[in-house]
């Protein structure tokens, strides 16, 4: 179900200008290395391209295809993505933009696989697909992001209390993944990226966790924004303990 929520939402972003001419210079840039372009961040939230710096992902079908047999192949590989700026001029003005260059083999594995939540804790919010190679490819694209949906939440859940709320499950997940990064965010962002979407995330929560591995009920009376997790004392510390990791590891990496 929280694919089709992820999908239609795809669908409901209308590229702007200044987002095609990106588009089309990637392509012109990287040719058939290009499986899809996925946009999220700032500028989408706000839905203005050119207030800001676009964020974008180019997901190619190999490094080789992109770097052909140079060191930045090796190393996009081992330690993805490899992140590079554009500027494009439009009208008067101009749109800037930072891409990653990441293969769809890691986009799936790192929404679904990884223990680092750098893909799954920044897909799980809302994107919007910009290029896909074919139907296929938009379709594998949807899935990986639907996973990273599962994963965040399935992270997550055990932190929380046993009893919980959407706002409860986003703003806690979203900044024990900012914590892992050497990046730095206002108090109070969390509550504001949830707020730019409430009843996106509400309905999106209400999806996932249909498909969660753990037990979830929805508790009380209203829309259903509360809920219940039946989650076992070990599995608790065990998930806190991950999440410590986590935040040593990733600031290292």
């Amino acid at each position: 179900l929280h694919l089709e929520l992820i999908e239609r939402r795809w669908q409901s972003t209308v590229p702007a200008p200044a987002l095609t001419l990106l588009g089309d210079s990637i392509m012109h840039r990287y040719g058939d290395a290009v499986a899809g372009i996925l946009y999220y961040g700032s500028c989408l939230r706000k839905g203005d391209a050119t207030d800001g710096l676009v964020d974008l992902y180019v997901i190619v079908a190999g490094y080789r295809a992109v770097y052909g047999n140079s060191a930045q192949a090796i190393l996009n590989w081992l330690l993805p993505p490899n992140v590079f700026y554009l500027e494009l001029p439009v009208g008067e003005g101009k749109v800037r933009a930072k891409y990653a260059i990441l293969s769809l083999a890691q986009l799936e594995r790192g929404t679904c696989r990884w223990f680092q939540p750098y893909l799954w804790g920044r897909f799980a919010q809302p994107s919007a697909l910009l290029r896909a190679r074919d139907e296929s490819t938009a379709q594998t694209l949807l899935h990986a992001i639907g996973q990273a949906v599962t994963t965040f939440v399935d992270a997550t859940l055990p932190v929380l209390p046993a009893r919980f709320s959407t706002r409860d499950l986003w703003e806690q997940g979203l900044t024990r993944s900012y914590r892992t990064e050497l990046r730095a965010e206002r108090t109070g962002r969390q509550a504001e990226l949830y707020r730019d979407a409430e009843s996106y995330y509400v309905e999106l929560t209400a999806a996932a966790l249909a498909d969660s591995r753990f037990a979830v009920s929805p508790e009380g009376e209203g829309a259903g924004d509360d809920y219940r997790a039946d989650i076992g004392r070990a599995r608790r510390r065990a998930a806190r303990a991950a999440w410590y990791l986590r935040t040593v590891q990733g600031r290292l990496l």
